[in-house]
C-alpha cells in the first residue's frame, strides 16, 4: 500500500481521509511496517511487539513521565487505532 505524507521537523504527517483510511488503518494495526521517503527512497522499518510495549511503559514510569506529564495512557497499536478512529477518521472507514 502507499500513502502520501509529509516530513516536517522530525515528524511524519499523513492525512487520514477517505482516500487513505484503509491503508492507514492497516498500518496502525500492523506488527511491523516500513516508511520510504526522499528522492533516494530512504527506508525506516518499525516493528512492534508486546515485549517492547511493556519495556516502553516501564521506562516511562521509571523516568517519572507521569509525574511530569500527568496521567499517561498506554495503548497497544490496535487500541491506538481505535482511539484515533474516534477522533479523526472518516465516518465510513471500516474497522
Amino acid at each position: 500500500m502507499s500513502v502520501s505524507g509529509e516530513y516536517r521537523n522530525g515528524e511524519f504527517f499523513f492525512d487520514w481521509d477517505e482516500q487513505n483510511a484503509e491503508a492507514i488503518s492497516s498500518a496502525m494495526g500492523a506488527s511491523s511496517f516500513a516508511i520510504g521517503f526522499g528522492d533516494k527512497n530512504d527506508m525506516i522499518r518499525n516493528a512492534f511487539s508486546e515485549r517492547f510495549d511493556r519495556l516502553l511503559q516501564g521506562a516511562f514510569r521509571a523516568a517519572g513521565a507521569e509525574a511530569q506529564l500527568g496521567r499517561v495512557t498506554y495503548y497497544t497499536p490496535r487500541e491506538m487505532l481505535e482511539a484515533c478512529r474516534g477522533i479523526s477518521a472518516p465516518a465510513d472507514s471500516a474497522p
